[in-house]
């Protein structure tokens, strides 16, 4: 990662440079409603608009799903990019320079400069094989209309194709003053003792670009079949290219992917080609290996469901398996689809038609299902139930989710005829590293996850974005030891903000919800200044009531746990009593005090 040093500073100017309504017009239709704009929501679909923008308050906020934000948020969401890109990206849309720490500027300049220069010769190179291909006897143009890919999508994909010269390219390189050792770095040529020639030869030639859609990387499918050669090659990993990292296609179809709620992926560009051309185009291809880590992650940012759409063979059915494990960590739902006959996808297309195939895909089943029935058929020993039930249970243990867990335990129960209370007991040993910790400690960031934000928590919140100098005197006076510690680090992370800079504007508080990973402070903030309702007549009182209420809820606590005390054990202790007696009149003392919150308001928040 590049020493970009991102500060609020970096972040102001390029909101001030970036009106949010333009950034959200790259993705969606708006049309002003009052003073603010209205369009189709890109994250939900329906037909009535209930996205509204605000470009008073530089956010935006959706009434049908609820999603909201700021522009950093919705180039974070649309396009599936952490908060490091979304900035870097917004920064190149407002012409912002971002610094650089002044010790790695040099090396980061360089490496920069570098990197553009190996993507521009992958463009060179794209242009070069796309040259090639328009010529209608090239061998190249006759294999892609034997195999039905349309000149449409030639385009679109920018395929192409590679001569049966051995130094095309080189030649084609050198004549454009381009430095054949740098295209040998990306695998476009290679060097025998001094000498260059060109990697890919007579190949039908597709461009493979990273997710922000830069060419990083070619892949070639042999236009004639030779026992000597093998059918596809890939340029070979480099400075901009990681074979695991990348999904080939997901440039093109991740909106796509993210409107129809799952991934179908397959392993190689002609199955990705011959299912988008067939109107599949919720498709991404993985280059023949395994799911990596990054790859599961990639998919993630978009939806939580995929079908492995793998040949049908047995080398098929195995390449599915060793990506089960991946993507079940990661908390994705893995389907998958095998064909009779061993169809592989682009055969699929033509046995059974774009519109049945569809259908099929959006039904498959789970990929563990058909793992679990095929280790469970037939009679079988003790010993070998006892195998298929430990490899199963490895797998239950990699999912996330508590329910789902339990779900295929019970599933489990039935195949292998071991009750669901013995399974749910060896299913501990299996469990992933961090779902044992919330297993057995329930700690306080499962409880954040699994909770609903306490109103208190939400009213608090709506008084310091009317008022935020009340900030401080949470943090001053005499009410932390009464705050729960998930709250008491957001009014800290906002009161180091305050301090800076005596202003909390939206963007202070989107740093504040980040930075805390309490989203809900976001979600209030979006829907509170869209729906403008967040306003108090006073929040001074508002502050005061919530601040005895937090009080009250701490002594009541302490109540509780004492009259626990005096029943258990009997204890009629004089020194208990007299505590006891004491938080009751305390509890008493305050009720006047709470002010607005008194008659139900609480509730609203």
């Amino acid at each position: 990662m590049a020493p970009l040093n991102i500060t609020k500073g970096v972040i102001d100017e390029i909101r001030s440079k970036l009106d949010i309504v333009d950034v959200v017009s790259e993705k969606v239709l708006l049309k002003k409603a009052g003073s603010n704009y209205k369009g189709l929501c890109p994250f939900h679909k329906e037909k009535t608009p209930s996205f509204v923008v605000s470009p008073d308050k530089q956010i935006f906020r959706c009434f049908g799903c609820n999603e909201g934000g700021d522009s950093i948020s919705f180039v974070q969401k649309t396009e599936g990019l952490t908060f490091y890109e979304a900035i870097v990206k917004l920064a190149d849309m407002a012409g912002v320079k971002i610094p650089v720490s002044e010790r790695e500027d040099k090396d980061y300049v360089l490496r920069q400069s570098r990197k553009q220069e190996l993507l521009n010769i992958n463009i060179t190179a794209k242009d070069y094989y796309c040259s090639l291909i328009r010529d209608k006897n090239s061998n190249g143009m006759k294999y892609s209309v034997q195999r039905g890919i349309s000149q449409e999508i030639l385009s679109e994909f920018s395929i192409g194709c590679s001569g049966d010269s051995w130094d095309g390219l080189s030649v084609s390189l050198l004549k454009k003053g381009i430095s054949l050792a740098k295209a040998a770095d990306l695998g476009l040529i290679k060097e025998k003792t001094g000498k260059y020639y060109d990697t890919f030869r007579d190949r039908l030639m597709f461009p493979i670009c990273n997710h922000s859609g830069e060419i990083v990387a070619f892949g070639g499918r042999l236009i004639k079949d030779a026992e000597d050669s093998p059918k596809y090659i890939n340029s070979k990993d480099s400075e901009i290219y990681t074979k695991g990292d990348v999904l080939y296609g997901l440039n093109k179809t991740k909106g796509i992917i993210r409107d129809s709620g799952y991934a179908v992926v397959v392993e190689g560009y002609m199955d990705f080609i011959s299912l988008y051309q067939a109107g599949i185009k919720n498709v991404v291809a993985t280059l023949g290996t395994a799911f990596t880590e990054k790859q599961a992650q990639l998919i993630k940012r978009y939806v939580e469901r995929v079908v492995l759409f793998y040949d049908s063979d047995e080398a098929g059915i195995k390449a599915a398996k060793r990506s089960l494990s991946m993507l079940l960590e990661k908390g994705i739902k893995v389907d998958a689809l095998f064909l009779e006959d061993d169809l592989d996808p682009d055969e699929a297309v033509k046995e059974y038609g774009s519109e049945k195939l569809s259908l099929m895909l959006s039904k498959a089943g789970p990929l563990l299902g058909v793992i679990m029935a095929e280790k469970f058929s037939g009679n079988k020993s003790p010993d070998s139930t006892s195998k298929s039930t430990a490899e199963i249970l490895e797998y239950i243990g990699m999912i996330p989710d508590a329910v789902s867990r339990l779900l295929w335990i019970k599933e489990l129960s039935f195949r292998s005829g071991i009750s669901t209370k013995e399974l749910g007991a060896l299913s501990k040993r299996y469990l992933r590293a961090d779902d044992k910790k919330i297993e057995n400690k329930r700690t306080g960031l499962n409880i954040k996850i699994t909770t609903k934000v306490p109103p208190l928590y939400k009213r608090l919140a709506l008084v310091f974005f009317a008022d935020p100098s009340l900030i401080q005197r949470a943090l001053d006076e005499d009410w932390t030891p009464y705050i729960p510690g998930d709250l008491m680090a957001v009014i800290q992370e906002a009161g180091a903000l305050y301090s800076e800079s005596s202003n909390m504007d939206v963007v202070s508080w989107m740093e504040v919800s980040r930075k805390t990973g309490q989203t809900w402070v976001e979600d209030l903030l979006t829907k509170g200044l869209v729906d403008k309702k967040n306003g108090f007549n006073d929040p001074e009182k508002e502050f005061k009531a919530c601040m005895v209420r937090f009080k009250m809820n701490h002594m009541e606590h302490i109540k509780e746990g004492l009259l626990r005390k005096i029943k258990e054990s009997g204890s009629t202790e004089e020194n208990t009593l007299r505590e006891y007696e004491a938080i009751i009149k305390e509890i008493e003392r305050l009720k006047p005090m709470l002010g607005v919150l008194i008659n139900g308001t609480e509730e609203h928040a």
